[in-house]
């Protein structure tokens, strides 16, 4: 009977696993860590709704760590994943890189869906004039100047 209780996910006799390959269909090999040995663990079968993201050792954001376990992966932080382009980012997001036009790493921020209506002109990092900083953002693009775009 000892031997059995340890066979969780079809892993070694203990249930250790490297990769979710180790495990049985139903389970995913969890750990603290994005690599490294785990234990098969059941993958959730439902996922509550509340938006608390994390990354995952995918590299791709998740609504929370159930629903990245659900999917069989293993979380690499709380939080969202930085991302490179609006591409790594939902669309209601864009990837925001501070004051880097098409640079380093970002941040998938919510686009604003109502701005104020002040003209305070800011050339967009696509080349185009926004009225203000807002309108630019929403569009999905960072400023890269103050002023119209020349």
């Amino acid at each position: 009977l000892a031997e059995l209780s340890g066979t969780a996910g079809g892993g070694g006799a203990d249930g250790d696993c490297s990769f979710n390959t180790d495990c049985e269909a139903s389970d995913y090999c969890a750990a603290d860590e994005c690599s490294g040995p785990g234990t098969c663990e059941a993958r959730p079968l439902t996922c509550s709704a509340v938006f608390d993201p994390v990354c995952g050792c995918d590299d791709e954001n998740y609504s929370n760590a159930c629903e990245a376990q659900q999917a069989g992966v293993r979380v690499q932080f709380e939080g969202q994943c930085p991302c490179l382009s609006n591409d790594d980012c939902i669309s209601v997001q864009y990837c925001d890189q501070g004051d880097v036009c098409n640079g380093g790493p970002g941040m998938c921020v919510a686009r604003p869906i109502t701005c104020p209506l002040n003209f305070d002109p800011v050339c967009g990092c696509n080349g185009q004039t926004y009225d203000n900083a807002c309108f630019a953002h929403a569009a999905g693009t960072q400023v890269a100047a103050s002023g119209a775009c020349i």
